[in-house]
C-alpha cells in the first residue's frame, strides 16, 4: 500500500508524457530537452484545461519536434483564446522559428503590441534561439523600440542594432551605442568603425584617426583590413598628408579587391603632389594587358593627362588611341545590360555564382560579356544575394511543412499560404538584385561619357600644344630631370626597360624618369 502511494505522489509530482518516459525508461534528460520541458509546463500553466490536440501538441514541444507542434497549431489554438494573448502569439512564432522559418518567426513576433506580457520562459527560449549572430536577423522587418530592450535585453539589443546598418546614425547615437557595448567585443569594433566613419565624412580627421589607430589593435575587429587600410590612406591624401598616404595605399596587395581603386586613387595623389612621373609609373600597372577589362576610364584620362604634362604628346596620343578600343564594345554592352535590352539569363548566372561565393574582379572579367566593375564589391547586391539565400532555406522548409500538413484533415491551408508568400518574397528579392545590377552598369556607363568629354578636352589641349610646341621650343631652355620615387626599394632590385613582354612581377613595381620632358625656364 505504501508503494502505490509513493509512487502516486511521484507521479502527482510530474504527470507528463515525457517523465513518465524517465522515470520508467530510465533515461536522463539533456539540457535542451530540460528547457523544452520547461517551456511546455509554461505553456501549460496559462491554460485553464488542456485538450488532447493541445497535449499532442505540448509533447511534441518537449521531444523538440517543432515542425510536428507547427503543423498542429490550429487543431490545438485555432481560434480559441489563449490565440491571441501576447504569450499565445510569441509561441507560435517561436514554433516558426525553430520549425526552420526564423525570417517568419521573428517578424510575426515583433508584431506582437505588449512584448512585457509574454511568459517569461517563452521569452527565454527566444533569447537562446535568436542569438544576435543568427542570419534572419539582416533579412526580417523588425523595428526594436525600447520594450523589446526590457524583454530582450540590452545585450542582444546593442549586437542587433551593430549588426543593423542600413541606417544612418548620428555621431551622438554612434557614441552612446559604442559605450554601452561590451569592451573588446565585435559589436563595439563595428559601432567603432561606423563612427570613424561618421567623423570622417564631418570633417573631423583627428578624432576618426584615434578611433581607427585603436580598431587596428582591436583583436574581434570584424572590419577587413584592406578596407582600413584604404580608408585611412583616402583621409590622409583628402588632409594633404601625401607621404603617409602612398604607404597605407602600398598595404593593399595585389589580388585584393581593393587593389586596383587603390592604385588608381595613389595615381591621383601623385598628381595633386605635382608628381606626373609617378602617376605614370602608377597607371602603367593599370593600362597592362593583364587587368584588361577591370580598370575604370578615370583611368586612361589621369594617364593621359599626365601625359599632356610632362609634354609626352606621343604617349598621350597612344592613350586616346587605346582609350575607344577599350571602352567603346563594353559600353555599348552595358548600355543594353543597363536599359533591359539585355537577356536577363547572363546577369543571372553570374548572381548565382556570386550567391555561393565571393567573385573577385578578375573573377568578372571572365565571364562572357562584361559586367559593372562595381558589382563585385557592391554592399547592396551583396546583401540582396544574402537576403535571398536566406529566403531560399526558408522557401525550401515552407514546402516540407505544406507536406506535413496534407497528413492533418484541413491543415493545409495556411502553409499554402505562406509558401507562397514567401515565394512571392523571394522572386521580387530576386529582382530586385537584378535591377540593381541594371542601375550599376548604367551608372558606369554615364560616369564613362563624362570621362569622354574630358577626354575631348585633353585631346583638344594636345593639338593646341603640338601646334605651338616649335615655336615656344626656341624660347626655353632644358628642362631639369623629372625622377621617379615609385618602383620596389628593395636592396636586390633588378631593373629592365618596359618592353611587350609582360611579367607579373612587373605589377606595382614601374618607375618613370622624365629625362626630356616640359622645359621650364626661359631664355633671357
Amino acid at each position: 500500500m505504501k508503494s502505490w502511494l509513493w509512487l502516486a505522489l511521484v507521479l502527482g509530482v510530474s504527470g507528463h508524457a515525457d517523465d513518465l518516459e524517465t522515470l520508467f525508461g530510465g533515461q536522463k534528460q539533456s539540457t535542451e530537452s530540460r528547457a523544452n520541458t520547461f517551456l511546455s509546463d509554461s505553456v501549460r500553466s496559462l491554460l485553464p484545461t488542456t485538450t488532447p490536440e493541445q497535449n499532442s501538441l505540448l509533447r511534441s514541444l518537449e521531444g523538440g519536434e517543432w515542425s510536428a507542434a507547427l503543423v498542429q497549431w490550429d487543431e490545438a489554438f485555432g481560434g480559441k483564446p489563449f490565440e491571441l494573448t501576447q504569450s499565445g502569439r510569441a509561441l507560435r512564432s517561436l514554433i516558426q522559428f525553430k520549425a526552420d522559418l526564423p525570417v517568419t518567426g521573428l517578424e510575426n513576433l515583433f508584431a506582437i503590441d505588449e512584448p512585457k506580457k509574454v511568459h517569461f520562459q517563452i521569452l527565454n527560449t527566444w533569447r537562446e534561439a535568436a542569438h544576435s549572430a543568427h542570419p534572419a536577423w539582416s533579412v526580417a522587418r523588425v523595428t526594436w523600440s525600447d520594450q523589446w530592450t526590457e524583454v530582450l535585453g540590452s545585450a542582444l539589443a546593442i549586437k542587433v542594432q551593430a549588426a543593423d546598418l542600413s541606417g544612418a546614425r548620428s555621431i551622438e547615437e554612434l557614441t552612446a551605442m559604442s559605450m554601452r557595448a561590451p569592451s573588446e567585443s565585435r559589436e563595439r569594433a563595428m559601432l567603432e568603425w561606423q563612427l570613424a566613419l561618421a567623423y570622417a565624412l564631418k570633417d573631423q580627421a583627428d578624432k576618426s584617426a584615434k578611433i581607427m589607430a585603436s580598431l587596428f589593435k582591436s583583436k574581434n575587429n570584424p572590419i577587413a583590413l584592406d578596407l582600413m587600410h584604404i580608408t585611412v590612406a583616402r583621409m590622409l591624401f583628402q588632409n594633404g598628408y601625401f607621404e603617409p598616404a602612398f604607404r597605407y595605399y602600398d598595404k593593399i596587395p595585389k589580388g585584393a579587391d581593393l587593389y586596383l581603386e587603390a592604385q588608381e586613387e595613389k595615381a591621383w595623389a601623385y598628381m595633386r603632389r605635382g608628381e606626373p612621373q609617378n602617376t605614370l609609373a602608377v597607371t602603367q600597372t593599370l593600362v597592362s594587358p593583364v587587368l584588361r577589362g577591370q580598370i575604370s576610364a578615370e583611368t586612361w584620362f589621369l594617364r593621359s593627362l599626365a601625359q599632356l604634362k610632362v609634354c609626352d604628346y606621343l604617349g598621350a596620343v597612344q592613350s586616346l588611341n587605346s582609350f575607344p578600343k577599350e571602352f567603346k564594345d563594353r559600353t555599348v554592352a552595358l548600355e543594353a545590360l543597363g536599359s533591359g535590352k539585355a537577356k536577363p539569363a547572363r546577369v543571372q548566372k553570374v548572381l548565382e555564382r556570386m550567391k555561393d561565393k565571393p567573385m573577385s574582379f578578375g573573377d568578372m572579367a571572365q565571364m562572357a560579356g562584361p559586367m559593372p566593375r562595381a558589382l563585385p564589391r557592391d554592399e547592396k547586391t551583396k546583401y540582396l544575394l544574402h537576403v535571398q539565400r536566406v529566403l531560399e532555406a526558408e522557401a525550401a522548409s515552407a514546402e516540407k511543412l505544406y507536406g506535413l500538413s496534407l497528413k492533418v484533415a484541413g491543415g493545409q491551408e495556411p502553409f499554402e499560404e505562406l509558401k507562397n508568400k514567401i515565394s512571392q518574397r523571394l522572386e521580387l528579392t530576386k529582382n530586385e538584385s537584378l535591377a540593381r545590377v541594371r542601375a550599376l552598369a548604367a551608372r558606369e556607363v554615364e560616369d564613362t561619357r563624362k570621362i569622354v568629354s574630358k577626354m575631348h578636352i585633353v585631346e583638344a589641349e594636345l593639338i593646341q600644344r603640338i601646334d605651338a610646341a616649335p615655336k615656344v621650343s626656341k624660347q626655353l631652355a632644358a628642362a631639369d630631370v623629372k625622377k621617379g620615387s615609385t618602383g620596389s626599394v628593395a636592396k636586390d632590385t633588378l631593373t629592365f626597360p618596359l618592353e611587350k613582354e609582360f611579367w607579373f612581377d612587373e605589377l606595382t613595381n614601374y618607375r618613370v624618369d622624365i629625362k626630356k620632358g616640359c622645359q621650364s625656364k626661359v631664355v633671357r
